[in-house]
């Protein structure tokens, strides 16, 4: 844990909260297990509030609730700033206690191009 509160697992360097780094040809990846006896599976939940952690506020409109990015490393030694691909869940509408309109989002890069559109 560095002293802005970054984790990193597997290097000593982490650029984000959390940071993992693998170097293993073996499994890869992350794997959620559910065993129960009901119909729920794994989950993970990305969740998005305006405002603070002290105080929030409701999403609005246009607000990226969760997003998935697919980065290369380049020739040119580093990771890209943007994804080659991604996925990202948006609000629909202005969050209220009844309504909560959503959609998912993809987006790739052309071949050739150095951004997606």
């Amino acid at each position: 844990m560095t002293k802005d509160g970054y984790l990193g697992i597997g290097l000593t360097a982490p650029v984000a909260k959390l940071h993992v780094a693998e170097t293993s040809t073996g499994v890869r990846g992350s794997f959620f297990d559910q065993y129960s006896s009901d119909t729920l599976g794994s989950s993970t939940v990305w969740r998005k509030a305006r405002g603070s952690v002290s105080a929030p506020s409701a999403a609005l409109s246009g607000d990226v609730l969760g997003f998935f990015g697919f980065r290369g490393y380049t020739s040119a030694g580093s990771f890209p700033t943007f994804s080659s691909a991604y996925v990202q869940a948006v609000a629909a509408e202005n969050f209220t206690g009844s309504a909560q309109g959503g959609y998912l989002q993809f987006g790739t890069a052309a071949t050739g191009s150095a951004s997606n559109a």
